[in-house]
């Protein structure tokens, strides 16, 4: 996503060397979610389209029926319009919202660092379905040390010794 410099070597996408796209182009197509969900005190909509007006509620409620999470949000007395509080929301909620985020910004390109850390059996399933439902029609990058949350993947790299090892 260009946060960094790139010190040695070059990054590649489809071939194309990553410092002759521009850093807006390559952000519009990749969505990154971190171990840590940024969510804005604001509303469940606001959090989610984060002001892109071509996002409708309609799209929203048709995901969160498409992955399962119906129950989340009917526990939430004002749907869309509920002003999220951290402390009402578990971290899993908080990263279900985030993951609704990502994929109605319809990126090419999705990159998850550590998705399921910190959730309960419950929750992790129903993350691993949306990354299952994401990597079918994009490409995904998944950074975990919890080997659940690769297992489905098309091709595990790891570090051992501090050398790149495929699985």
């Amino acid at each position: 996503m260009k946060l960094y410099d790139i010190e040695s070597g070059r990054i590649l996408i489809d071939n194309y060397d990553i410092s002759k796209i521009s850093t807006k182009c390559l952000r519009d197509n990749i969505s990154y979610i971190s171990q840590n969900p940024y969510i804005f005190t604001d509303t469940v909509r606001n959090n989610i389209t984060l002001g892109n007006r071509n996002i409708t509620d309609e799209q929203i409620n048709q995901l969160i029926h498409e992955i399962g999470v119906e129950d989340l949000f009917n526990k939430m007395n004002n749907g869309l319009d509920t002003k999220i509080k951290f402390s009402k929301l578990s971290y899993g909620e908080l990263q279900i919202i985030a993951f609704i985020r990502a994929i109605l910004h319809k990126a090419n390109f999705y990159i998850f660092d550590e998705p399921t850390s910190n959730m309960d059996l419950k929750t992790e399933r129903m993350i691993q379905n949306i990354i299952d439902k994401i990597s079918a029609k994009s490409t995904v990058i998944i950074i975990a040390h919890r080997k659940s949350t690769i297992e489905s993947s098309d091709k595990i790299i790891y570090l051992k010794d501090g050398q790149i090892m495929n699985y």
